[in-house]
Order: structure tokens, then sequence, then C-alpha cells
């Protein structure tokens, strides 16, 4: 009973949180990178010269905080290739959307 229970509510709280959905915008494709990769993420966006945008992260995190948000989007971000997220948050302070970027 107690297992039934517990397995219950890991369900209702992990459907609390809306998955993250990546749109691919770039012309091309790169490789992926590990699941764990590392990349930077920042709420200001970088240089044209620098990085080219690979696409965008959709899905409210339920997060006002910057490094969550980072872990929460990092499979999504690692799959792209990419190196850099912007994170962006509505008007509660709650990362919403993020753009995916890799350095040149």
């Amino acid at each position: 009973m107690k297992t039934g229970v517990c397995l219950a509510l890991v369900v209702v709280i992990s459907a609390c949180i809306p998955a993250v959905t990546y749109t691919h915008t770039a012309e091309s494709t790169f490789a992926t990178k590990p699941r764990d990769c590392e990349f930077r993420i920042q709420s200001t966006i970088p240089s044209p010269e620098e990085y080219i945008e690979l696409g965008t992260l959709n899905g409210c995190q339920g997060t006002t905080d910057m490094s969550a948000y980072k872990e929460r989007v990092r499979e999504k971000v690692c799959g792209a290739g990419g190196d850099l997220v912007v994170g962006q948050v509505n008007g509660y302070g709650v990362y919403c959307l993020g753009v995916v970027f890799k350095k040149k």
C-alpha cells in the first residue's frame, strides 16, 4: 500500500514540471554532446561574431534560479550541441524560455 501511494505521489509531482521542448532554428545541425556536457548560461544575448543560434527552449520550469534552470534544460542543450543558453524569465521571474547558442 505504501509503495503504491509513494509511486502515485512521484508521478503527480513530476507532472507539475512541464517538459522542456527544443525547436531547432539553425540552417545546419551539429554533433550532440554527452548528456552531462558543460555549457554556460546567462541572461544576455552573446555577440553574433562569437556565437550562432541553434534553437529555442520552451516550457516554464517552475524556478526563478538560473542554476536550477540550467540543470533542467541540460539534456536538450547537450543534445543540440550547445555551448551557451540565454535564459528568459516570464513576468513572475520564472524561467520559461531559452535560446541555445554554439560558439563559432
